[in-house]
C-alpha cells in the first residue's frame, strides 16, 4: 500500500470524525431546533458550527433535505458548511448532490475552530464524498467516464483513491468500471485515467501531476 501524503489531510478529517465520536459527546438537540440551525448556516460562526457539529449525532431525512437546499445556496459559505455537514451524516443519499457540487472550492482552505476541528480543506464537497465512503465511488467513476474537465478528473480520482487508500485496489476499481462500460467514448476516458495511474510509481505521483497541471495558466 502506498498511501500518499496528498490524501492524508482529508483522510485525517475522516479519522477524526470516526475515532473522536464527536456526535456522541453532547446531548441531542430537538429536531425542530436542529432543523432551524441547519437552515441558518450563512452567518454561523466557527463556534456555532462546532456546537452544531458536535450535537449532530443523528440525522433525519428532513434535516438532510435542508442541507441539500443549503448546498445550492447563493451564499458560498453556506455551501461549504452544508457540504461539511453532509459528509458528517455519511448518508448515501447525499452522494449525488455532493457529486454535482464537486467543484466547490474554498481558496481560503483549511478552516479551523480554535485548532479543535478542521472543518474542511480546499474542496469541501470532495472531502464530504470521501467521508461517506464506498457509496461515493460510482458517481466518481461516472465523472471520470463522462467529463473532459481536468479538475473533475483530478477530484474524482482523488475521492476514489482516498476511499480505497491502496494503489492496486484503486486500479482494480477502474478496471472493473472499464470492463462494465459499453460506450466506447466513456470507456476510452476511463482507460486514459487508468493508463495515467499505472504509468507512475504511485497514485500519489499521478495525482500530483494532475494537480500541477491545474495550477498552470
Amino acid at each position: 500500500m502506498r498511501l500518499s501524503s496528498l490524501l492524508c489531510l482529508p483522510m485525517a478529517v475522516v479519522m477524526l470524525s470516526v475515532t473522536g465520536n464527536l456526535f456522541a459527546q453532547n446531548a441531542p438537540s430537538t429536531s425542530d431546533d436542529l432543523t432551524s440551525r441547519l437552515a441558518n448556516l450563512q452567518g454561523m460562526t466557527d463556534d456555532q458550527l462546532t456546537s452544531l457539529y458536535q450535537s449532530y449525532h443523528a440525522h433525519s431525512e428532513a434535516e438532510v433535505a435542508v442541507l441539500f437546499r443549503q448546498l445550492e445556496s447563493k451564499d458560498v459559505q453556506a455551501q461549504y458548511k452544508a457540504a461539511f455537514l453532509l459528509g458528517a451524516t455519511r448518508s448515501p443519499s447525499a452522494v449525488i448532490p455532493l457529486a454535482s457540487a464537486i467543484l466547490l472550492e474554498d481558496t481560503n482552505r483549511d478552516k479551523q475552530s480554535h485548532g479543535r476541528i478542521w472543518f474542511w480543506v480546499r474542496y469541501p464537497a470532495a472531502q464530504a464524498l470521501i467521508e461517506i465512503g464506498k457509496p461515493s465511488e460510482r458517481p466518481m467513476i461516472d465523472n471520470l467516464a463522462s467529463s473532459d474537465d481536468p479538475k473533475i478528473t483530478y477530484l474524482s480520482l482523488w475521492v476514489i483513491s482516498a476511499i480505497e487508500r491502496d494503489d492496486l485496489v484503486t486500479e482494480a476499481v477502474l478496471k472493473e468500471a472499464i470492463n462494465r462500460e459499453t460506450n466506447a467514448e466513456r470507456k476510452a476516458r476511463l482507460q486514459s485515467t487508468l493508463s495515467g495511474l499505472v504509468s507512475e510509481s504511485s497514485n500519489f505521483d499521478y495525482l500530483r501531476e494532475l494537480s500541477t497541471k491545474l495550477k498552470q495558466p
